[in-house]
């Protein structure tokens, strides 16, 4: 796989984590979580379609955004594994 194709990935997956954590949220009524998913979430949709921007241009993606997905996605449950703790 590209590096291109690896950031897509990584992204879109996030992206699909994020908005599933943002569903559970709102439905636990936990709303700071809520919120921090909805932020993620459109960080990892800014990831896939900057890198989806690159391979159209035929340039080489940076290889932080794989990385910042992976992370963010570990924050996102980080932070949700310390709210249910609170609860």
């Amino acid at each position: 796989m590209t590096r291109n194709q690896i950031g897509i990935a990584a992204g879109a997956v996030g992206f699909l984590f994020s908005l599933g954590v943002f569903l559970v949220a709102l439905s636990q009524q936990n709303g700071l979580i809520a919120a921090v998913a909805c932020l993620a979430a459109w960080l990892q949709l800014m990831i896939v379609i900057a890198t989806a921007g690159d391979a159209m241009s035929n340039r080489q993606a940076s290889k932080f955004r794989g990385i910042s997905a992976v992370l963010l996605v570990a924050v996102l449950t980080l932070a949700y594994a310390v709210a249910s703790r609170r609860a």
